[in-house]
């Protein structure tokens, strides 16, 4: 936790990917623990768990193993979350697995925020989730059908709702111009995701990921058939990248990782540390902690 406070994070959400249950629940019963022993100053502080799986299309899975993908039924639902349900704050789900909408009701019966991600959702079913009160994308373009003029599909839905959305800043995943585009459409409905995975801050070269492989190159994580995993970049990259790509100035790019997110999960804004910005000799911009105690 002190590695992410280091890096500007005071407070965070864990994802935990698709795996067997077993697994699962092992790292989750880790987490509970972890959350109630606290967290100390210099520490950022896990609010909850967010899962990404296993209720995601098959078809969108991206780097999730297929084998441990579920019906999004309100079995499977009470058989992954258990008893869980205090410390899930956020679940990515494909929506439209879940015709009834059974699912879906249970997980919010729950308090579990739900996010769409990893979907082949088209506009009739992303209107039909809204309906259901979901109201976030994951990460918005990755592992879901693109925007077409006609067929909309599920971006143009977020585009043009009032949809909260998650977007990787690393330039690789989205392209710089299309996240100036969606900053002009919803600034204050837009937050930046790091999808760090565990090689976060270590050099470029291969690395274990549960039972497979994969390629860290230029900040972003791949699997060695080449497909998409995450990043190895912190929040803060996305924060400077905005900036350097002039999409919107640095206090507008902080939002993003500030009072955007906390609004997203409907949270209110809280006390955290203050950060210290500066330009650097070779123009970038750095950044180090000058006080405790300030607001968001």
């Amino acid at each position: 936790m002190s590695f992410l406070f280091d890096r500007g994070v005071d407070a965070f959400l864990p994802t935990l990917v698709t795996t067997d249950l077993e697994a699962l629940h092992r790292s989750l019963a880790v987490i509970e623990t972890v959350m109630g022993s606290g967290f100390s100053s210099t520490e950022a502080e896990i609010l909850g768990v967010h899962l990404e799986g296993p209720f995601l299309h098959p078809d969108r899975r991206g780097a999730h193993p297929e084998q441990f993908l579920q019906d999004f039924t309100k079995d499977n639902v009470v058989k992954v979350v258990q008893h869980f349900a205090p410390i899930v704050r956020l679940i990515t789900v494909a929506p439209e697995l879940d015709q009834t909408g059974e699912a879906i009701v249970l997980l919010q019966k729950m308090g579990i925020k739900i996010s769409i991600g990893h979907t082949t959702c088209n506009l009739v079913q992303a209107q039909r989730a809204y309906d259901r009160q979901i109201s976030m994308v994951t990460h918005l373009f990755n592992a879901m059908p693109g925007l077409h003029h006609r067929d909309p599909g599920i971006v143009g839905f977020a585009l043009t709702s009032d949809f909260f959305c998650g977007l990787i800043a690393d330039g690789i995943h989205v392209h710089p111009k299309i996240i100036d585009m969606v900053y002009r459409l919803k600034p204050d409905r837009l937050f930046l995701v790091s999808d760090a995975l565990s090689p976060l801050g270590l050099p470029a070269g291969e690395y274990p990921w549960d039972e497979r492989r994969m390629i860290v190159k230029d900040g972003t994580c791949r699997l060695t058939d080449g497909t998409l995993a995450g990043t190895s970049l912190d929040i803060m990259s996305g924060v400077i990248n905005l900036v350097k790509w002039q999409i919107c100035s640095l206090s507008k790019a902080i939002e993003l990782v500030t009072i955007n997110p906390w609004r997203a999960l409907g949270i209110s804004p809280r006390q955290t540390a203050l950060l210290g910005w500066y330009k650097k000799d070779d123009d970038t911009i750095g950044f180090h902690r000058v006080a405790q105690g300030g607001v968001y």
